[in-house]
């Protein structure tokens, strides 16, 4: 419910979909049916916006799952689900200020892709969290 009120709110203040990546590759390839160049750019843009926030995101995660299993050695399952629960904070504590500050710069800048690489973090926070998707990803 929240990831479609966020959706709705980004497109009528930006006109854009911050989750939504179905969403922008639609609009993407009918404006590129239309001949409009303008437009191309600027979904283009939020899709790489997208992707950037996504890889971004599993990159931190990969590194931060390397270094806490070098530096830890979990003998029991008790010991290893607190090592993947310390991870998981570990993680969260890290892309919280990534995601406010993707944010707070498309509003400063009007700059949509930062607002979409935080839709990709945040899809990619909860799929790592939860094991499932925030909502089906078909626009």
């Amino acid at each position: 419910f929240m990831a479609g009120l966020n959706d709705i709110l980004c497109y009528k203040k930006y006109g854009c979909y911050a989750n939504m990546i179905t969403g922008n590759t639609i609009r993407c390839l009918f404006n590129l049916a239309e001949f409009n160049f303008s437009e191309v750019i600027r979904t283009t843009l939020l899709l790489i916006g997208y992707t950037c926030g996504t890889l971004l995101f599993r990159a931190i995660t990969q590194r931060m799952k390397n270094s806490a299993n070098h530096s830890t050695f979990a003998s029991s399952k008790k010991d290893k689900h607190h090592h993947h629960q310390l991870v998981k904070t570990a993680v969260s504590t890290t892309v919280a200020p990534i995601i406010m500050l993707s944010l707070c710069l498309a509003d400063f800048t009007n700059f949509q892709p930062f607002l979409a690489a935080a839709g990709g973090i945040i899809n990619s926070a909860t799929m790592e969290g939860t094991g499932g998707v925030t909502y089906a990803i078909t626009g």
